[in-house]
């Protein structure tokens, strides 16, 4: 039996294919106040089709807060049949004293209809 991965409810912007979409991370204590990061990185994997978009990618000189932005040639659709595709950003952050963590981020592709041409 296949779960529904990600678990709903989640947050999720839903952006166009071939468009640019934006995931935001941020590092905080149990205060939430900013953690300050010696590291961190990214990947992007299509869940719905169960495959890598973007190997890990480093973040230069990480602040506490940042977003990145996950290119429209990344944004491609896979394949001709889904209208929709649920992409997931994990982030992996390496605090000053050495702890990992990992947050997600979730955005949905929407299939953008081209008309048919004569």
């Amino acid at each position: 039996m296949r779960s529904n991965v990600p678990v709903r409810p989640y947050a999720k912007q839903i952006v166009n294919s071939g468009s640019v979409a934006m995931a935001s991370y941020q590092s905080v204590d149990d205060s939430l106040g900013a953690l300050e990061l010696a590291s961190a990185r990214y990947r992007v994997d299509d869940l719905t089709h169960v495959r890598q978009v973007l190997d890990w990618q480093t973040i230069a000189d990480p602040e506490p807060r940042g977003t990145v932005a996950i290119s429209a040639a990344q944004n491609a659709m896979y394949g001709d049949v889904n209208e929709r595709e649920l992409r997931q950003v994990t982030f992996e952050l390496t605090d000053t004293t050495g702890n990992v963590r990992q947050q997600l981020a979730y955005y949905e592709l929407a299939r953008v209809y081209q008309g048919v041409s004569a």
